[in-house]
């Protein structure tokens, strides 16, 4: 039997918060007028069916993203690896980052498991990852290397890592972590799973990256799953 979701107190709340913080992210030009919508289908499920602490990770999930998209813009546009549109998000965007995080949040509400709310976690975790790494990475990495060739590469290449990316992606998927701690999304043991889910989904993405073999979008959404049923598996295993 499917669970009753309460129109007052549960959807239009939801409705209304994220259709207020996704218009001042476009008004602020984090998103553009498709990333409102795309906005909206995830982030409205996520508030409902996860509540404030899930819609915190969401968010932190942009505020991180749209923070490190702004550093060193300038010099990223000049070697061609900055986002269009002065970084503002689209569509592609949030479905991509938050599409595998709203199913598991749904997973979460329906069966009461935790492993699922661990998931939506490591979801975002491994999104945030990605971008912290694609967009430090040509900004500080000293040696960028595609896990191709295992050869030195242009900042910016396909499916490359820089250590210097590969440890902002993971700062910055910790950060993700602690908030989905804080709001007892997760518990400690559960912040080891996440990290190792984002780090296997980030790698999966560069590995295919590398090889081109599947669209950039497809990459990011892809990536995301398997950082969810990484760590999903790995608490499974350890009984956590």
């Amino acid at each position: 039997m499917l669970k009753s979701i309460s129109v007052t107190s549960e959807l239009l709340p939801a409705i209304g918060v994220n259709l207020v913080l996704a218009l001042l992210a476009a008004r602020g030009g984090g998103v553009r007028l498709s990333g409102v919508f795309g906005g909206l289908l995830v982030g409205i499920p996520i508030c409902v069916f996860l509540g404030w602490q899930g819609f915190a990770v969401l968010v932190a999930l942009f505020l991180i993203g749209t923070v490190l998209t702004r550093v060193g813009y300038a010099r990223k546009s000049a070697l061609g690896v900055a986002e269009d549109r002065g970084g503002a998000r689209g569509a592609s965007h949030a479905l991509a980052n938050a599409g595998i995080a709203a199913l598991a949040s749904f997973g979460a509400w329906f069966t009461g498991n935790p492993l699922w709310a661990l998931a939506f976690t490591a979801a975002l975790a491994t999104a945030t990852m990605d971008t912290a790494g694609s967009e430090i990475g040509p900004l500080y990495g000293r040696r960028t290397i595609s896990l191709r060739t295992f050869r030195e590469v242009p900042p910016g290449t396909d499916g490359a890592v820089s250590l210097e990316g590969t440890l902002a992606g993971l700062a910055a998927a910790s950060i993700l972590a602690v908030v989905a701690l804080a709001g007892g999304l997760v518990s400690g043991l559960g912040v080891v799973w996440v990290l190792a889910g984002a780090l296997a989904g980030n790698l999966y993405e560069g590995i295919l990256g590398s090889r081109k073999l599947l669209p950039h979008t497809w990459l990011n959404a892809t990536n995301t799953l398997v950082g969810a049923l990484v760590a999903f598996l790995l608490a499974f295993r350890a009984g956590s």
